[in-house]
């Protein structure tokens, strides 16, 4: 078995042991409340041992999964049936693992500084110190949310890092804060008519609309941030919070200019594409939440395409 089929054979134990807790906690425990400890045992401890047993003795993922399961666990565990079902272990569950967390979190913040210190945008810094707290999956994840709300609260004081296309790129925020404003006004007028029908659908709604604005200003932010740039791994290109990639220079065959989208290249572009890269061998892109693709061709803009073409041809030739 691959270790993507042992994880998807983990998850699915996992979810089988979670519903079949739920239905007797919801079926039965009303008349044996004697149940509950062993519920709250079987939601925490042995959904831990799953993934242990399962997932993590194996070597197909790191020991945080347990954490993550812990948690996971708690909160059925406190929704089903109350922590109280497991007494002293359950606190001493809870607080160790917030103790875990707290060194997690000290681990991320350290790993992500030494990321910026090394020349990382914002958000390849985050996703990198998440990823030495947590799965790689888990970590772009975590990366794009708290990058887009980190971003956008955080983002005005940030310099961008040396790289090609400032001018080009800050012209998008001016219309990120355009569309901003016409939602905010939008959000208002949706808010009073459910008010009229329910104060909490009105809550909500306001609630995904503030969301939604955040997002869209941390990811103007990040591409502020993040212009295109030479190191010595590569070509780094970015379109905000959605999609990144580091282009080895071996893997590119040429840089072109161009006037418009190409058909099947990947469009990394924020205000419409200008150049072309075209490459030996497909390379991965990073996108939100964790998803990758693959591309051949990779469309980007930038303010003097004419000197980046130089300055990559001169790396590759």
């Amino acid at each position: 078995m691959t270790r993507r089929a042992h994880l998807v054979t983990t998850g699915a134990a996992l979810v089988a042991l979670y519903a079949t807790c739920a239905a007797v906690a919801l079926t039965m425990l009303a008349q044996h409340p004697g149940m509950a400890p062993a519920i709250a045992a079987d939601l925490t401890l042995s959904a831990m041992a799953i993934g242990w047993l399962l997932a993590v003795r194996p070597g197909h993922a790191r020991p945080q999964l347990l954490i993550a399961i812990g948690l996971v666990g708690l909160a059925l565990t406190r929704q089903l049936v109350g922590l109280a079902a497991l007494g002293l272990v359950g606190g001493a569950i809870e607080l160790a693992l917030v103790a875990l967390m707290l060194v997690r979190i000290g681990r991320i913040a350290r790993a992500t500084r030494a990321a910026r210190r090394a020349g990382a945008d914002p958000i390849e810094a985050l996703e990198a110190g998440c990823a030495a707290a947590m799965p790689r999956a888990l970590a772009g994840a975590v990366a794009t949310e708290l990058g887009a709300v980190g971003l956008a609260l955080g983002g005005w004081w940030m310099r961008p890092v040396a790289g090609h296309g400032h001018a080009r790129r800050a012209s998008y925020g001016a219309l990120v804060g355009a569309f901003a404003v016409l939602l905010v006004g939008e959000s208002l007028a949706v808010h009073l008519a459910l008010a009229q029908w329910s104060a909490l659908a009105a809550w909500i709604a306001t609630g995904g609309s503030i969301y939604t604005i955040l997002w869209l200003v941390g990811d103007a932010q990040a591409v502020r941030l993040a212009p295109a740039r030479l190191t010595h791994a590569g070509l780094h290109v970015s379109r905000g919070l959605r999609w990144r990639a580091v282009v080895p220079w071996a893997a590119i065959a040429a840089a072109s200019e161009i006037d418009a989208r190409v058909d099947g290249a990947r469009d990394l572009s924020v205000l419409g594409p200008n150049l072309l890269l075209t490459l030996r061998r497909p390379i991965a892109l990073h996108g939100p939440f964790g998803l990758t693709r693959s591309a051949t061709q990779i469309t980007i803009d930038v303010d003097d395409r004419a000197a980046l073409i130089a300055a990559i041809m001169a790396r590759i030739v």
